[in-house]
Protein backbone atom coordinates (compact mmCIF):
# COMPACT_ATOMS: atom_id res chain seq x y z
CA UNK A 1 0.00 0.00 0.00
CA UNK A 2 1.60 2.98 -1.15
CA UNK A 3 -1.24 5.71 -0.07
CA UNK A 4 -4.61 6.01 1.27
CA UNK A 5 -7.53 8.69 1.00
CA UNK A 6 -10.21 8.76 3.01
CA UNK A 7 -13.14 11.68 2.54
CA UNK A 8 -16.20 11.35 5.41
CA UNK A 9 -19.38 13.16 4.10
CA UNK A 10 -22.77 13.91 5.77
CA UNK A 11 -25.56 13.74 3.80
CA UNK A 12 -29.23 13.99 5.07
CA UNK A 13 -29.50 11.67 7.90
CA UNK A 14 -26.75 8.97 7.11
CA UNK A 15 -22.44 9.37 6.99
CA UNK A 16 -20.54 8.33 3.68
CA UNK A 17 -17.20 7.26 4.08
CA UNK A 18 -14.94 6.84 0.54
CA UNK A 19 -11.47 5.21 1.17
CA UNK A 20 -9.67 4.64 -2.07
CA UNK A 21 -6.14 2.28 -1.30
CA UNK A 22 -3.44 3.07 -3.83
CA UNK A 23 -1.26 0.23 -4.48
CA UNK A 24 2.19 0.08 -6.37
CA UNK A 25 1.80 -1.38 -9.94
CA UNK A 26 -1.93 -1.75 -8.77
CA UNK A 27 -5.39 -0.01 -9.68
CA UNK A 28 -6.33 1.22 -6.77
CA UNK A 29 -8.81 -0.13 -4.47
CA UNK A 30 -12.10 1.87 -3.78
CA UNK A 31 -14.58 1.30 -1.22
CA UNK A 32 -17.55 3.44 -0.26
CA UNK A 33 -19.73 2.78 2.17
CA UNK A 34 -22.96 4.10 3.84
CA UNK A 35 -23.99 3.93 8.23
CA UNK A 36 -25.68 6.55 10.17
CA UNK A 37 -22.74 7.72 12.20
CA UNK A 38 -19.03 8.52 11.68
CA UNK A 39 -17.73 5.74 13.68
CA UNK A 40 -19.95 2.86 12.21
CA UNK A 41 -18.81 4.09 9.06
CA UNK A 42 -15.08 3.81 9.49
CA UNK A 43 -15.77 0.35 10.61
CA UNK A 44 -17.38 -0.72 7.89
CA UNK A 45 -14.60 0.71 5.79
CA UNK A 46 -12.27 -0.77 7.73
CA UNK A 47 -13.89 -3.98 6.97
CA UNK A 48 -13.94 -3.41 3.95
CA UNK A 49 -10.92 -2.85 3.17
CA UNK A 50 -9.10 -5.53 5.35
CA UNK A 51 -11.35 -7.88 2.86
CA UNK A 52 -10.61 -6.75 -0.39
CA UNK A 53 -7.05 -5.99 0.32
CA UNK A 54 -6.93 -9.38 1.39
CA UNK A 55 -8.54 -10.56 -1.62
CA UNK A 56 -6.62 -9.00 -4.01
CA UNK A 57 -3.01 -10.45 -2.35
CA UNK A 58 -4.48 -13.83 -2.64
CA UNK A 59 -5.26 -13.33 -6.53
CA UNK A 60 -1.48 -12.02 -6.65
CA UNK A 61 -0.07 -15.02 -4.90
CA UNK A 62 -1.95 -17.52 -7.31
CA UNK A 63 -0.91 -15.36 -10.45
CA UNK A 64 2.83 -16.16 -9.47
CA UNK A 65 2.85 -19.79 -8.35
CA UNK A 66 1.08 -20.44 -12.18
CA UNK A 67 3.35 -21.50 -14.19
CA UNK A 68 4.79 -19.65 -17.09
CA UNK A 69 3.35 -21.83 -19.70
CA UNK A 70 -0.22 -21.78 -17.88
CA UNK A 71 -0.63 -18.06 -17.73
CA UNK A 72 -2.29 -16.33 -20.42
CA UNK A 73 -0.05 -14.14 -22.67
CA UNK A 74 -1.42 -10.76 -24.06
Amino acid sequence: VSSIEAVIRAEDRSITCETIIHIDNHDPIVIEVEADTIQAAVDLAENKAERQLRKSKERDSVRRRAKPEDRDMP
